[in-house]
């Protein structure tokens, strides 16, 4: 199980946040998460089809599509400097496609 809790204060610099000397630690521990649920994502039953969503079966994302998503967008949009690029493509650029997929419905009407 991976713990990855952290509670920052207002105002916190990312630097405090994850200080230099942790990183290696925390990012071991963001990537075996990663390869932990890309491999039960790829576990779950397709029903003989291709699914577009890494949780939904249905042809619209799920919650927990809209929650990875989120997670992802904040590491592209305010994370460390090269973290979306770090994690972007691994288990296969399965969380770039699911970024790419879900730009459809991050537009505001």
């Amino acid at each position: 199980m991976i713990n990855m809790y952290v509670i920052a204060k207002p105002g916190i610099a990312l630097e405090d946040m994850f200080p230099p000397h942790k990183q290696p630690s925390i990012w071991r521990s963001l990537e075996d998460g990663l390869d932990a649920l890309s491999s039960f994502i790829d576990g779950l039953p397709r029903r003989g089809r291709r699914r577009r969503w890494l949780f939904s079966a249905a042809e619209t994302p799920g919650y927990a599509d809209f929650v990875l998503g989120a997670i992802f967008y904040w590491f592209e949009r305010a994370g460390p400097i090269g973290a979306w690029d770090r994690i972007r493509y691994r288990n296969g650029g399965k969380w770039e496609r699911l970024v790419q997929e879900l730009q459809p419905f991050s537009k505001v009407l």
